[in-house]
């Protein structure tokens, strides 16, 4: 949920999508340290959301996303790029409608690395992930996995699928840009 209200406030650059009104105001009222606080996150969403949105085109963007991982707040980086939209050589849209594909890059204390490749498609609603791995995940964490994902995309009412792969080299559409480090090799 956190990182869908994130992408929404990079999409519209409204930091009161993230990280929220209410934390917002919190801030604003501890005093002028809150408030300047307060300020400087909706200057960062806003200057994010302008980088985000630049060359909306076909082309793998970049966007780092705030994460809490042990009492701690790490950046992961959600690479995207629009799929589907153009059209075809003939003019005409493409039959499956347009969408979102994304790849985001965690490395888990328990898990280890893995990689979540997505594709949220518009029309008809629908959102297909893999995880990627370096080492297989235990039979009983993908059905859990696979349950919970399904149970969620009905509950958004979306139609989709999870799937899992194991891999020596994760997908890194960046190359060298920022997307890939020492741990995705």
């Amino acid at each position: 949920v956190a990182i869908v209200a994130f992408v929404q406030a990079m999409r519209t650059g409204d930091s009161r999508a993230w990280p929220g009104d209410t934390n917002l105001r919190a801030l604003e009222r501890i005093g002028p340290r809150g408030a300047h606080l307060a300020s400087q996150i909706s200057e960062e969403v806003s200057a994010l959301s302008a980088r985000a949105t630049e060359g909306a085109g076909a082309e793998w963007r970049a966007l780092p996303v705030p994460w809490a991982a042990d009492g701690r707040i790490d950046r992961i980086t959600l690479v995207s790029r629009r799929e589907g939209e153009a059209d075809d050589e003939g003019g005409g849209k493409k039959g499956r409608g347009g969408g979102i594909r994304f790849l985001i890059n965690l490395d888990l204390s328990r898990l280890g690395p893995l990689q979540l490749d997505g594709m949220f498609r518009k029309e008809p609603r629908g959102l297909d992930v893999m995880i990627r791995t370096k080492q297989p995940l235990p039979d009983a964490l993908r059905l859990e996995l696979t349950g919970v994902f399904g149970e969620s995309t009905a509950a958004m009412g979306l139609k989709g699928g999870l799937t899992f792969q194991v891999v020596k080299k994760f997908a890194d559409p960046l190359g060298d840009t920022g997307f890939r480090s020492g741990l995705w090799a």
